[in-house]
């Protein structure tokens, strides 16, 4: 049996404005899967790459062009830190610091923030992570995110 390595998902949606206008918007997201994976494990991706793509597009337009385009793979790659202080793998709890911390945030996260800030409660989902900035904003933290079935 052939196991899948990558996918890419498409939605597109067209809604009427004020005026009758109509604005048509798609999104493509791709996704690498680990070279080790179950299909347990694609099915899991093929929902969080669907249910990013919907959260995205019902957004209003506004509020959508508030907040930056941000890459997992990116965002991933930062120097996330388990509560130890020591690197944390890119599923774990982990934290980086934040805006309000003594040297300000850390090198590359700075989208992150923003992202962060833009959003009405404080807490951005991308994937299967939940981004939030805590103590003050001291630091900006990120948990695992289980979506309610």
């Amino acid at each position: 049996m052939s196991k899948i390595v990558e996918f890419k998902m498409v939605k597109g949606v067209t809604v009427e404005t004020e005026g009758e206008k109509w604005i048509k918007k798609s999104l493509e997201v791709t996704v690498q899967m680990p070279e080790k994976h179950t299909d347990e494990e694609v099915h899991q991706s093929l929902i969080h790459a669907e249910y990013i793509l919907d959260n995205w597009l019902g957004q209003p337009e506004e509020e959508a062009a508030k907040i930056p385009r941000l890459d997992i793979g990116e965002l991933n790659e930062l120097s996330w830190k388990k509560r130890n202080k020591e690197p944390a793998k890119p599923s774990e709890f982990a934290w980086l610091f934040g805006p309000g911390s003594r040297d300000g945030t850390e090198e590359g996260a700075a989208e992150l923030v923003k992202a962060i800030q833009a959003t009405k409660d404080g807490k951005l989902i991308l994937g299967d992570m939940e981004y939030s900035l805590a103590k003050d904003d001291t630091f900006v933290q990120r948990k695992p995110h289980r979506q309610e079935k």
